[in-house]
Parts: C-alpha cells; sequence; structure tokens
C-alpha cells in the first residue's frame, strides 16, 4: 500500500488490499471443499468459498469505479 497517497489512494488501496484478503480465503475454502469427505461439510467450504468470491469481486469493482482516475487493474 502506499504510504502519503490521497485519501481516494488510500481507498483504493485499502479496497485491493480487501480484495486480496477474500481471494485468498476463497482459495482455501475451494481446497477445502474439495478435499474434505463429508459431503455436508464439503458443501459448506463450497458455499463459503462462492460467498468470498463475490466479496472478493465487489472489492475489487468499487476499486474501479470509485478509483476514478487511479488505474485500479494496474495497481492489481
Amino acid at each position: 500500500m502506499n504510504k502519503g497517497g490521497g485519501r481516494l489512494q488510500s481507498m483504493v488501496d485499502r479496497l485491493l488490499f480487501s480484495a486480496m484478503i477474500e481471494a485468498r480465503s476463497c482459495d482455501r475454502f475451494k481446497l477445502l471443499s474439495a478435499e474434505i469427505k463429508d459431503p455436508e461439510l464439503s458443501m459448506f467450504y463450497y458455499i463459503l468459498m462462492i460467498s468470498e468470491a463475490g466479496r472478493y469481486n465487489t472489492f475489487n469493482r468499487f476499486a474501479r469505479k470509485y478509483g476514478q482516475k487511479i488505474d485500479a487493474y494496474k495497481r492489481w
């Protein structure tokens, strides 16, 4: 994350950082859902993965939408 940037830069950085956290969680839940033998628990982790993926996309979309002149794709 950039230090000393303006409020807009800070917001975009925080949104992208939040997206990264959600993406990592999504990956972990995907692995768990694929490896766990209990079908009910596997489905639970699969649903969590979908939820995390939704938040990942939301944070990325907000960074692009509200980042104005900041290239969120490049920052990502």
